[in-house]
């Protein structure tokens, strides 16, 4: 009988407490409506056009312009998290993400001879949520867009394996890697190789003090932190009225797929594990549908 009253007053207090607000004062949660942005193709554009073209900011190390430019493409493209690509927060200290394991670039015969042979880019990502360094998910290719290469990863990518000297082969070089064929004669496709001191290096690395200066670290991958922070001030300094963060392209990339694959296809690119999650954390909260139509009479012949 004393735990049934209890039980009442306990239950009466609590009714109590959200009918009168007290619930949001005591714990300090907010009942406002929470946006959240996406990303889509025109806003990708600006953010890019400005990196290039109009960004004066002076980063820590120049290589930070072409991480920020390839981890946007990879989360735009291959709808990965944040903590696939770099290290996520959630693994302080780990030093994982994607390195040059996680890449393979290669050369194939283009079925326009004239306009040079083609290369694409597949990323594997590791480092999945909920599943550590354990699941796999191979992303689909990437490849170089002559009509605006802005918008390829290849590009970017090949700049820092360049940088990097990862090629195993040393006659591969900025003056001829975009002018390589693959001979007619014994094969189908050339793969780009790594030196195998190179598998596990980061791709996306941080600044360290050198005797020199700052210089880039040859291990140290580059915290999300980091990453979203230059994101966020590149935001800003192209005109967004609202802070960024990196995982409105995520979402942008999940909205873009949802009109044009069903469910088992959207939930593979996104990684999840039911549709419920889409509608609930990423469907775009703006209303793409004209309705107004529908409240209009219609006209007579």
């Amino acid at each position: 009988m004393y735990l049934c009253l209890v039980y009442k007053d306990f239950k009466r207090e609590l009714v109590d407490m959200i009918h009168g607000n007290s619930l949001n004062e005591l714990t300090s949660t907010s009942l406002e409506f929470r946006n959240r942005p996406v990303m889509d193709v025109s806003d990708m554009y600006t953010i890019l056009h400005y990196l290039w073209a109009l960004d004066t900011h002076v980063y820590p190390h120049g290589r930070y312009r072409i991480q920020l430019h390839l981890a946007i493409i990879l989360m735009a493209y291959k709808s990965s998290r944040p903590g696939a690509i770099v290290k996520s927060s959630c693994y302080a200290g780990s030093n994982e993400g994607l390195t040059y394991r996680g890449f393979k670039l290669t050369l194939f015969p283009n079925p326009r001879p004239d306009e040079g042979d083609l290369i694409t880019l597949d990323v594997t990502l590791r480092h999945l949520k909920g599943k550590g360094s354990i699941g796999e998910k191979l992303a689909p290719p990437g490849h170089a867009r002559d009509d605006n290469p802005v918008f390829g990863p290849v590009l970017p990518f090949i700049a820092l394996a360049l940088v990097d000297n990862s090629f195993k082969t040393q006659e591969i070089n900025a003056d001829n890697v975009f002018n390589l064929e693959v001979p007619r004669d014994r094969r189908n496709s050339i793969q780009f190789e790594w030196k195998p001191s190179h598998l596990d290096i980061p791709v996306l690395r941080c600044t360290e003090a050198t005797a020199s200066g700052v210089g880039i670290s040859a291990t140290m991958i580059l915290p999300y932190s980091m990453l979203n922070d230059h994101f966020q001030q590149l935001g800003i300094l192209a005109g967004f009225r609202k802070a960024l963060i990196m995982y409105i392209i995520r979402r942008g990339a999940r909205n873009a797929v949802n009109g044009i694959a069903n469910s088992a296809e959207r939930n593979q690119v996104m990684g999840h594990s039911r549709s419920e999650i889409f509608e609930r954390h990423y469907i775009s909260q703006t209303v793409k549908i004209d309705v107004q139509p529908w409240g209009q009479p219609h006209a007579k012949n």
